[in-house]
């Protein structure tokens, strides 16, 4: 019982941490990618809460740091792209 708790403990905090750094780059990102671009950026976190919720979060180990990487190097390659458009425009 108390290894239950611990994993729901688990991928309750890693989906709140997720959470958390995909408003943080969203709000980063505001103004410079497309309304596309940013529900885009959210899908990982939905991934992530629904596997969590069906069980095969706990089947798949390093889910939420895979997932959080995968934002991170989206977050990186869309500001690039878009900072490059928005300085060749100017």
């Amino acid at each position: 019982m108390v290894d239950g708790l611990l994993r729901l403990l688990s991928l309750s905090l890693s989906g709140a941490l997720l959470t958390g750094g995909t408003a943080l780059l969203a709000r980063l990102l505001r103004g410079r990618i497309s309304r596309t671009a940013a529900y885009y950026l959210w899908l990982p976190v939905l991934l992530r809460l629904l596997l969590a919720i069906g069980g095969l979060g706990m089947m798949i180990p390093g889910t939420a740091s895979d997932i959080a990487g995968f934002v991170l190097v989206v977050g990186i390659v869309l500001y690039q792209r878009y900072s490059a458009r928005r300085t060749a425009a100017a």
